[in-house]
């Protein structure tokens, strides 16, 4: 899905572009091709910044070469309660599953919310009223 600017019926301009993989570019295009400035995310939450030639990242950078962030969130707790392995194991596959659907957003999510700490030697997430209603907000909890 694209979400931005058009000329000719081409993307121009400055637009958003969600792949079916979940991968995620917003920046600048010239003639349906990344162009110009622009941020990519891709479906494993690695992202780049930076310019973008003809549809590629420019500077040298290749999605290889992505420094990758992983965030391991430990989901058996969730389902220990449940009476039965089988009853357990299908229960973790739904969640993984709905995790990995939603991967993208939950890595989005967590590098905004991540951030509110009031300084770097802070570790844990401290978030005021206003932040934890946004984060509600944003993750659809209402």
């Amino acid at each position: 899905k694209y979400f931005g600017q058009f000329k000719n019926g081409l993307r121009h301009g400055v637009g958003t572009f969600v792949y079916a993989n979940g991968a995620i570019y917003h920046g600048e295009w010239v003639e349906n091709r990344k162009h110009g400035k622009g941020a990519l995310v891709n479906e494993n939450g690695a992202k780049y910044e930076g310019e973008f030639v003809d549809d590629r990242m420019s500077g040298g950078f290749h999605p290889s070469s992505l420094a990758t962030e992983r965030l391991v969130l430990p989901i058996d707790d969730l389902v220990a309660h449940l009476p039965g392995e089988d009853v357990r194991r299908i229960e973790l596959e739904l969640i993984s599953n709905m995790l990995l659907r939603y991967n993208v957003q939950l890595h989005q999510l967590y590098d905004r919310y991540s951030r509110v700490a009031s300084s770097a030697v802070e570790q844990a997430l401290v978030m005021n009223a206003f932040e934890l209603w946004e984060l509600v907000q944003d993750a659809q909890l209402q």
